[in-house]
């Protein structure tokens, strides 16, 4: 344990870890509950194109090489930003989040636009106040597929300042593997 604890890349790692997770859960969800309360208003134009665009996206995937060509063509590649923009959106999460926002009455809506509320406004002081324990619950899903990310650190980046805790963690059983190291 205290050969853990004495590496500096231990602590850098586990940086990188917390403004990941905290910084992508933060953005995912608003950026997610913004599209998924546009979803959920019947007046979009173009929802049904949406959704079905949407849809396909999320069964369709074009596979880990093209991924990877998108986010070296992006300059995402090696940059901290390849934990944040990647995960600014899911499909999964929008259907889930837009579910929740069509059952919240639509008479709230419409009298907050009868008040004179603006879009914004109505989401941000209207929609989120009222379905906390959906996004909460996304959140949580978010943060936790955030922190156990292992494989995308692993392809996405070569720089070890920017590596996760999972990664740090594992360079150290490999290199501690064959040495004698005590337990304690």
């Amino acid at each position: 344990p205290i050969f853990v604890l004495s590496d500096d890349a231990f602590y850098k790692s586990y940086l990188v870890t917390i403004a990941r997770t905290a910084i992508g859960t933060l953005t995912g969800l608003v950026f997610t509950a913004a599209v998924a309360y546009a979803m959920s208003r019947n007046n979009l134009k173009g929802k049904r194109f949406f959704y079905w665009a949407n849809i396909v996206t999320m069964f369709f995937g074009g596979g880990l090489v093209p991924y990877f060509l998108i986010i070296q063509a992006t300059g995402l590649y090696d940059t901290f930003w390849v934990y944040i923009i990647p995960s600014l959106y899911s499909v999964y999460n929008m259907i889930v989040i837009s579910s929740f926002f069509r059952g919240i009455s639509p008479e709230i809506h419409e009298a907050a636009e009868i008040d004179g509320m603006s879009y914004f406004g109505i989401f941000f002081k209207v929609m989120v106040p009222l379905s906390v324990p959906a996004l909460l619950a996304q959140a949580l899903l978010g943060f936790i597929g955030g922190y156990n990310d292992y494989l995308g650190p692993l392809i996405y980046l070569q720089d070890p300042e920017m590596y996760t805790l999972q990664i740090a963690m594992n360079q150290l059983k490999s290199y501690f593997a064959g040495r004698n190291v005590p337990a304690m």
